[in-house]
């Protein structure tokens, strides 16, 4: 597509690029549920730094980091 890739994605141990206008990588955001996505959607639209932005970001990583490590002792089973 058309699109600027305009930084690394935040995800932990991700080494996907996030779009311009996106928060973290498609494969991260899915890792996140769906009403932290929503808060942080509607954070983000409020403009950099929104309050609360930052801590629902750990909360999100933390999200990510989590379906990671579950992930990885699912492979290891």
């Amino acid at each position: 597509g058309n699109y600027q890739v305009s930084s690394p994605c935040p995800g932990p141990d991700c080494d996907r690029r996030v779009e311009d206008g996106r928060i973290t990588c498609w494969r991260c955001w899915e890792s996140i549920s769906k009403q932290l996505r929503t808060m942080l959607w509607r954070l983000w639209r409020q403009g950099r730094p929104a309050p609360g932005f930052e801590e629902a970001m750990e909360n999100a990583l933390g999200q990510v980091r989590e379906d990671r490590l579950g992930a990885s002792e699912r492979r290891l089973t």
